[in-house]
């Protein structure tokens, strides 16, 4: 098993590496297809809480990993009834292979299908404007199936739940300087 950073070079001491991966075995140990894994890398792109890594199993298959605390397991059980209702529709999107508790209960694990592509914002301003209008055109129409799906979780409706992200990126921006112009150069 190896362990690190996806898609950035990160120099790690031995020492360190060795401590790093006894951890990361320690908190996917319960995890079934874990023995199959011989890569875990970190994401650090997204807005969640949840610990998200990039695996690849001995067979070369991908998945991306969830991690979340573990206190929320009837949450993330009611979670995952809605998300694999996502299975059944025909979408580009990951699907939900497995879930449970992981760590010795302290965290819970939601393993998905893994989707290769790019982050759009990332790339968006290289695109032609129709190229960006037929991406979010796409995009709005997945989104519309995506939430016509009944949700059994009683965790607030999409609308609430975005907001009240939006609000926490927010306020953990408010003391940030507003860059000058002269300081985009």
């Amino acid at each position: 098993l190896s362990i690190g950073k996806r898609k950035q070079k990160v120099t790690i001491t031995p020492v360190l590496r060795v401590l790093k991966l006894k951890k990361m075995e320690e908190i996917i140990a319960d995890i079934a297809l874990a023995k199959e894994w011989k890569t875990v890398e970190l994401i650090t792109e997204g807005w969640s809480s949840d610990k998200k890594y990039y695996v690849e199993d001995n067979s070369g298959r991908q998945y991306l990993l969830r991690i979340s605390k573990g206190e929320s397991y009837k949450e993330e059980r009611l979670l995952y009834d809605s998300l694999k209702k996502l299975n059944e529709i025909d979408l580009p999107v990951s699907r939900l292979l497995d879930s449970g508790l992981c760590n010795n209960g302290k965290n819970t694990f939601r393993l998905f299908s893994w989707v290769e592509g790019v982050e759009l914002q990332k790339i968006i301003g290289e695109l032609s404007k129709k190229e960006q209008y037929d991406y979010g055109y796409d995009s709005g129409k997945i989104l519309s199936k995506i939430h016509k799906i009944e949700s059994t979780s009683n965790i607030g409706s999409w609308k609430e739940r975005y907001h009240q992200k939006i609000d926490e990126k927010h306020s953990s921006n408010k003391h940030c300087q507003p860059i000058q112009n002269n300081q985009l150069h």
